[in-house]
């Protein structure tokens, strides 16, 4: 599996354009073949910094995704409410667990 972490700081001023953004993203990318989960979160406490972590399948998955129209025009729509160029890792696992 995959996990992609990506952090993104924006402008607070540009919070409800990004969380709107941000939420037609994910739910597409929940769609995609090949991703497993999608998960966008907001900073507790911040008007700027958000997560996004997306577990895909396999290096091809990712690969494919990365080339998607989804991705593409996301980047393009955000980049005017960004305040800092995103963090993006990206990690080859072998489980992915929830620990409650």
């Amino acid at each position: 599996m995959i996990l992609i972490a990506a952090e993104f700081v924006i402008q607070p001023d540009q919070r409800d354009r990004f969380a709107e953004v941000l939420s037609r993203f994910a739910a597409a990318t929940r769609e995609y073949q090949g991703v497993n989960r999608c998960l966008a979160c907001e900073i507790s406490g911040s008007q700027a910094e958000w997560l996004i972590f997306t577990e895909y399948t396999d290096g091809e998955a990712t690969r494919a995704h990365e080339t998607s129209g989804e991705l593409l025009q996301f980047m393009e729509a955000i980049g005017s409410l960004l305040a800092d160029t995103p963090k993006i890792q990206m990690y080859e696992v072998s489980t992915i667990q929830t620990l409650m």
